[in-house]
């Protein structure tokens, strides 16, 4: 088990490397010294999710020895992978809805929701009450008690 001390140098050591771009070989580290938390971090703070979940994957194959440890790095490159593609899906789905000739603001509203971007959700919603077409508040009252539902079945997965 290791010491405070010890923790806390390596822990520095990583966010050295976040500082200087070194997320090659943050990740290194982060599988040397088994630490899952780091690996998931350094792969989300890199900008460069393909690149480093392929590098993790090539040096999980190539230099992890121990297959229970390998299938743990593994579990975290696929869980990574997925929600990276998972945010850039909803980012183009709340566009294209955006760009309909009538937009789908509850379901714009529901997906930034699940992306915790409560501010984006604020703005469509100040949007549509400004407006002064009758269908927009309309809109504003049917999204905000779709909204509620959203938030209810959030707050039970929590």
């Amino acid at each position: 088990m290791p010491t405070k001390g010890l923790e806390k140098i390596v822990d520095a050591v990583f966010e050295n490397s976040y500082l200087n771009g070194e997320y090659k070989y943050a990740l290194g580290i982060a599988i040397e010294t088994k630490r899952m938390d780091r690996l998931e971090e350094t792969i989300k703070r890199s900008g460069q999710e393909a690149e480093l979940l392929d590098y993790a994957f090539r040096v999980c194959m190539d230099v992890v020895v121990s297959r229970d440890f390998r299938q743990t790095v593994l579990g975290i490159i696929v869980i990574v992978h997925t929600l990276t593609c998972l945010f850039q899906l909803f980012g183009i789905l709340v566009r294209l809805y955006r760009e309909l000739a009538i937009p789908n603001w509850t379901r714009m509203c529901e997906i930034l929701i699940f992306l915790d971007d409560a501010s984006s959700v604020a703005q469509i919603l100040c949007t549509l009450l400004k407006s002064d077409v009758r269908d927009f508040l309309c809109s504003v009252i049917m999204l905000t008690l779709s909204l509620g539902r959203v938030l209810d079945r959030v707050s039970d997965r929590i």
